[in-house]
C-alpha cells in the first residue's frame, strides 16, 4: 500500500530558488511541502525533511534580506539621483553654484524659485537649515543687476546665495523692466510700485522680517538701490551701492528720512571714470551725507570721515582698501574706498579679483549692524522715523 502510494503520487514540483523568495508568507503550493505522514516517516525522511525545511527557511531569510537590501539600494539610488538633480537645479539663476540652470529648483543648501511680478521675473533664494522653522522670520536682501546684464548674472557674480546660507536670509534678484536693458526706470511711478509689490509678494510667499528688508546693487543697479531706498525708506532699512554713485539726483526726495548707506567705490574703475570719476565720488558722498543742496558742487571736497581703517594690505592686485565712516551728520554713511592695480568694474570678490574682499559679506555685515543700530534706537526716535 505504501509502495503503491509512492508510485502513484506525483513528483514534487521545483521549489522556488532561495533568491526568488521575496514574501515572508508561503503560498498554498509551498505549504504542501510541509505535510507528511509522521507514523510512516523513517529517520532518513526526517533528515531529508529537516534539510528541506532548513533550505526553505534559509531561502526565505535570504529572500527577505535581498528584498530589504534591494529596497535600500533603490532608495539610496533614488536619493542620490534626486540629490544630483537638486544640485543641478541649484546651479540656477540664484547663483547657488557656478553653472547655468533651469530657473526653478531645489538645492541641497536652499531653494531657488522664480516669480513674476508686473510681468517681470524675480528669483528668490531661500536658505535651508535643520533648525529653521516657520516661526522664524527671515531678513531680506534685494540685489539689483547692472546695465546690459541680468539677474542670474549678478546672482552668480555676487555669491550672495552662499552668504545667505551661512547667515540665514532671503536673497532676491529682480529684473529690469526691459530684461538686460540699459538702465532702471528712474522717476517712473511704475518702478516704485514694482518694488512695493515685490516686497508685498515676499511677505505673502515667505515669513519675512519686515523691519529688516535691505536693497543693494552693482553699477546701475547700485545707483537704483540708492534711489529706491530714498523713495521707500519705510520699506528698505538700508542700502548699498557697489561701483556706482548717485544718479538722477534731481528726482531724489529731499524730505526722505536719513537711512544707513554703504558705498563701495573702486577709484580705478573705468566705468566710474567715464561718468565723472572723483567728481562723481565727491558729489555722491556729499549727497548721501545730506549736505545742503547748494553745497553740492563737484569741486567741493568730501567731509573728513569719523573713522578710517585699512581693510586689506597692498598686494599685487590691490593698491589699497580702506573703510571710511561718517557718524554725523546722520545717516551713518560707510564707504569702502579702494583701488585695483588694473582697471576693473567687476563686483569685488576673491574669485573676480585675487586678494579682494568679498563685497557680499561686507554688505551683509553692514546691513546687520544697521539692523542692530535701529533696534537700539529709543522708541521715540524709531516712531519719529516711521512717521517721516
Amino acid at each position: 500500500m505504501r509502495a503503491h502510494a509512492r508510485q502513484t503520487s506525483p513528483g514534487p514540483e521545483p521549489f522556488p530558488s532561495p533568491g526568488s523568495v521575496i514574501s515572508t508568507v508561503a503560498s498554498d503550493s509551498d505549504l504542501r511541502y510541509l505535510h507528511f505522514d509522521r507514523g510512516t516517516a523513517n529517520r532518513s525522511s526526517r533528515r531529508e525533511l529537516h534539510a528541506f525545511l532548513a533550505t526553505l527557511l534559509g531561502g526565505m531569510m535570504l529572500g527577505i534580506s535581498i528584498a530589504f537590501t534591494t529596497e535600500a539600494v533603490i532608495q539610496r539610488r533614488a536619493e542620490q539621483a534626486q540629490a544630483t538633480a537638486r544640485r543641478d537645479l541649484a546651479d540656477d539663476e540664484c547663483g547657488a553654484r557656478p553653472s547655468g540652470g533651469l530657473g526653478v529648483g531645489i538645492g541641497l543648501i536652499g531653494m531657488c524659485q522664480r516669480y513674476v511680478v508686473y510681468g517681470r521675473n524675480i528669483w528668490v533664494y531661500k536658505p535651508w537649515a535643520p533648525s529653521q522653522t516657520p516661526t522664524n522670520p527671515l531678513p531680506v536682501v534685494v540685489v539689483l543687476h547692472g546695465s546690459d546684464t541680468d539677474a542670474p548674472s549678478i546672482a552668480k557674480a555676487s555669491g550672495f546665495a552662499e552668504v545667505a546660507d551661512e547667515a540665514q536670509f532671503l536673497v532676491v534678484f529682480p529684473e529690469m523692466l526691459k530684461p538686460s536693458g540699459p538702465d532702471w526706470s528712474y522717476g517712473w511711478p511704475g518702478e516704485i510700485a514694482f518694488f512695493e509689490a515685490l516686497v508685498s509678494m515676499l511677505g505673502f510667499e515667505y515669513n519675512i522680517e519686515t523691519k529688516q528688508v535691505f536693497i543693494c546693487g552693482h553699477s546701475s543697479g547700485g545707483s537704483m538701490s540708492l534711489f529706491i531706498q530714498n523713495h521707500l525708506p519705510k520699506t528698505f532699512l538700508a542700502a548699498a551701492s557697489v561701483e556706482a554713485g548717485v544718479d538722477n539726483a534731481s528726482k531724489w526726495d529731499e524730505h526722505s528720512p536719513d537711512s544707513p548707506v554703504l558705498l563701495v567705490w573702486n577709484h580705478n574703475d573705468p566705468v566710474l571714470e567715464a561718468y565723472g570719476g572723483e567728481m562723481l565720488y565727491n558729489r555722491t558722498v556729499r549727497r548721501l551725507l545730506r549736505v545742503h543742496t547748494r553745497d553740492l558742487h563737484a569741486s567741493l571736497p568730501v567731509p573728513t570721515p569719523t573713522l578710517r581703517e585699512s581693510m586689506l594690505p597692498p598686494s599685487k592686485d590691490i593698491l589699497y582698501a580702506d573703510l571710511l565712516r561718517w557718524d554725523s551728520p546722520s545717516p551713518v554713511l560707510s564707504v569702502v574706498s579702494w583701488a585695483t592695480r588694473q582697471p576693473s568694474h567687476a563686483w569685488p570678490s576673491p574669485q573676480a579679483i585675487p586678494g579682494s574682499f568679498d563685497a557680499a559679506r561686507v554688505i551683509w555685515q553692514f546691513f546687520g549692524s544697521a539692523a542692530v543700530a535701529t533696534s537700539l534706537l529709543p522708541a521715540s526716535d524709531s516712531q519719529q522715523g516711521e512717521q517721516n
